[in-house]
């Protein structure tokens, strides 16, 4: 008596997820995807996403993960220096390079940045909105800071946007 193979949804997702965050989108191909799951039949991979890879890309984005980056909780309210708020603000960038340890979601935002120009509006903002959600509480935080906010409410929210600006570019 043989056993069968039995192939998942998930293995296709999880490989494909390796494989664009590794080579590119279009450096794929689903023959790859397909040997690396395992030898699955090819029909199988069409049964599980009858639009084929770039239906897996958008199952890979709506799994996220990078909503951790917008609940990331910032107290700055008990910072009275300079010195405090930066080293508070340097935790925060810490958390936030802990976050990006996770392999799933730094191949998340790999594969997000490589591809931008392949996503539709629905998949972008399911990456961006946790890098605002994030800016809009670092402002908050800076608004109650007693350092910063001296600026007032709206200069503390760009001030968010930079930083969170800055990190980006820098990581």
């Amino acid at each position: 008596m043989t056993k069968e193979k039995t192939f998942s949804r998930r293995q296709f997702i999880s490989v494909s997820k390796a494989l664009f965050a590794t080579q590119g989108y279009t450096g794929t191909t689903t023959r790859e995807i397909i040997q690396q799951v395992g030898g699955a039949a090819k029909g199988l991979l069409y049964y599980y996403f009858p639009g084929g890879k770039r239906e897996i890309l958008g199952c890979i984005l709506k799994q996220n993960g990078l909503e951790k980056l917008g609940h990331l909780e910032v107290d700055l309210s008990r910072v009275s220096t300079t010195a405090e708020l930066e080293t508070a603000l340097m935790t925060t960038f810490k958390q936030i390079e802990t976050i990006f340890q996770d392999q799933a979601i730094y191949q998340l935002f790999v594969i997000a940045v490589r591809e931008r120009l392949l996503l539709t509006d629905e998949e972008a903002s399911i990456v961006t909105q946790a890098w605002q959600q994030l800016s809009e509480t670092l402002g908050n935080a800076l608004s109650n800071c007693q350092v910063s906010s001296k600026l007032g409410t709206e200069a503390c929210h760009v001030l968010g946007q930079v930083i969170v600006s800055i990190f980006q570019k820098n990581h």
